[in-house]
C-alpha cells in the first residue's frame, strides 16, 4: 500500500521557517485587485465613472456579460462553485499546501465576480431559478436586491478570511480536512442566502450545520468535543423544529415558498402561530439567539479562529 505523503501544513513539525513567500506576495495583489475591483463597482453604481459603459464598449468584456446575464441558473453556479472548489482543493491539496490554498483563494474570489453580475438582475426586481422535482417539490434560488447585497458581504468576507487562514493554519494538524468542510460550509451558507422557498432554506442549513460541526470540533480534545456535542445537539433540535414548521405550513397552505405561503397563512388561525414559533425557535438555535445559544459559549473558544470568525461574522 502506498502511504501518504506527509504535508507541512497539516504536519506542522515539518513546516520550515521562511521570509515572505510567493504565495503571500500573489494573495496580497489578489486582496489589492479584489478591492480595486469592488471599489470600481461601487463608483460605477454611483455614477462617479463609467465601468458598465466601458465594459459594454470592449467586445470580449461585453460577450462575457451577455453571456453571464442571461444565464439563469447562475445562482446554481455561485453556491456549487465551493462545492467543487473543495474537491479541486482536496486533490490537489495532497502534495502542495500553496496550490490547496490558491484554489481556495481564487474560488472564494471568483464568487465575487459572479456575484457582481447578479446586480443588473437585483437592480430590475430579482430573478427566480428552480430545479423541479426534488423532494417532489422542487427547489428554488432566488436573487434581489438584499440577496445581492448579503451574497457581496458573505463572498467578500469569507475572501478575506481565507487569506488570513493560509497563514493560521499552518500550525495546524489536518488542514485538508479543515479546508475542505470550510467549502463546503461556504456553498451551504451561498445556498441559504439565494433560497427561494422554505425547503431550500432547510435543506442548505442543515448541510451548514453538519459541515460546520467538523469545524467546531477540528482541534479534536476534549473541549472541542464537548462543544461540538452541544453544537449538533442543538443544531439537529433547531433542524427538527424547522422541519415540522415546514410540514405543518405544506399541509395547512399547500406552498413553501416565501411569498405566496405567507400570504396565505395570514388566513389561519392559531396555526400560524405554531408555525411562527416553530421557525423562530428553530433559526434562533441556529443563529445563537438567546436564550437558546447555549451551545455558542462553548463553540467559538475551541474552533479555529478563521472558523470562528465567519461562525460570529456570517453564520450567526
Amino acid at each position: 500500500m502506498f502511504k501518504r505523503k506527509k504535508v507541512a501544513c497539516d504536519h506542522p513539525h515539518l513546516k520550515k521557517k521562511s521570509v515572505i513567500g510567493r504565495f503571500t506576495v500573489a494573495s496580497t495583489v489578489l486582496v489589492l485587485f479584489s478591492i480595486a475591483f469592488v471599489g470600481l463597482f461601487i463608483a460605477g453604481v454611483h455614477g462617479d465613472i463609467g465601468i458598465f459603459e466601458w465594459v459594454r464598449e470592449v467586445a470580449v468584456l461585453r460577450a462575457v456579460y451577455r453571456f453571464l446575464f442571461e444565464l439563469r441558473a447562475l445562482p446554481l453556479i455561485i453556491i456549487g462553485l465551493p462545492f467543487v472548489g473543495s474537491v479541486a482543493m482536496l486533490w490537489f491539496g495532497r502534495n502542495s499546501c500553496n496550490g490547496r490554498d490558491s484554489i481556495v483563494i481564487a474560488m472564494t474570489s471568483l464568487t465575487i465576480l459572479l456575484t457582481v453580475f447578479t446586480y443588473p438582475h437585483a437592480l430590475e426586481g430579482g430573478f427566480t431559478y428552480t430545479i423541479p422535482g426534488v423532494f417532489g417539490l422542487g427547489l428554488s434560488f432566488n436573487i434581489d436586491m438584499l440577496g445581492f447585497t448579503m451574497l457581496m458581504l458573505t463572498s467578500i468576507i469569507w475572501f478575506l478570511v481565507m487569506v488570513y487562514a493560509h497563514e493560521y493554519m499552518k500550525k495546524e494538524f489536518n488542514c485538508n480536512r479543515f479546508f475542505f468542510f470550510m467549502g463546503i460550509t461556504y456553498g451551504a451558507v451561498l445556498g441559504t442566502i439565494v433560497a427561494g422557498d422554505l425547503l431550500t432554506l432547510f435543506l442548505f442549513f442543515e448541510i451548514m450545520t453538519f459541515a460546520s460541526y467538523i469545524l467546531v470540533i477540528h482541534g479534536q480534545k476534549e473541549d472541542s468535543y464537548n462543544a461540538g456535542y452541544s453544537y449538533i445537539f442543538m443544531g439537529i433540535i433547531g433542524g427538527f423544529a424547522i422541519l415540522v414548521a415546514m410540514l405543518l405550513l405544506y399541509f395547512t397552505v399547500g406552498d413553501v415558498s416565501f411569498a405566496s405561503a405567507i400570504a396565505a397563512l395570514s388566513q389561519h388561525g392559531a396555526t400560524r402561530y405554531w408555525i411562527i414559533g416553530l421557525l423562530v425557535f428553530g433559526f434562533g438555535i441556529k443563529a445563537g439567539m438567546a436564550p437558546v445559544h447555549v451551545w455558542l459559549p462553548r463553540a467559538h473558544p475551541v474552533a479555529p479562529t478563521p472558523a470562528s470568525a465567519l461562525l460570529s461574522g456570517i453564520m450567526n
